[in-house]
């Protein structure tokens, strides 16, 4: 569903979806944190401000968390996800992309860049 329609998107946020799936990010087995990650990322790739619902539930500790001491896949998943939460705002700095550096993401963005996966160094670089 998290990758359905703009208006599915927007009730699966409505209904406190986002919530949920930080939690499992933070706190669930790692199949669970990987599933989790990806459909936050498939949520973030609505509109603007879903990142911003995403990025206030908390969820960018727990993904920097899994980029640090995830699974490959994990890391992978939550590195896309950072870059999709981050987005792109003309070459000024945007709060995402500050929450992010502020939560240590970016020192761990460059360590996978450098020791991960092939997966894991093209997501990193992508964010």
């Amino acid at each position: 569903l998290a990758s359905g329609e703009l208006d599915i998107i927007r009730c699966i946020v409505e209904q406190g979806a986002v919530k949920q799936l930080v939690a499992l990010v933070h706190m669930g087995p790692d199949e669970c944190k990987e599933v989790a990650t990806w459909a936050l990322n498939n949520l973030a790739s609505g509109e603007e401000h879903i990142k911003k619902v995403i990025v206030q539930a908390g969820a960018v500790g727990p993904l920097v968390s899994l980029v640090r001491a995830g699974t490959e896949e994990g890391k992978a998943a939550a590195a896309r996800t950072l870059g999709t939460l981050a987005g792109e705002n003309g070459g000024r700095f945007n709060d995402n992309q500050w929450a992010i550096v502020r939560a240590g993401g970016l020192q761990w963005l460059l360590a996978l860049m450098r020791e991960g996966t092939d997966d894991g160094k093209v997501t990193a670089a992508r964010a």
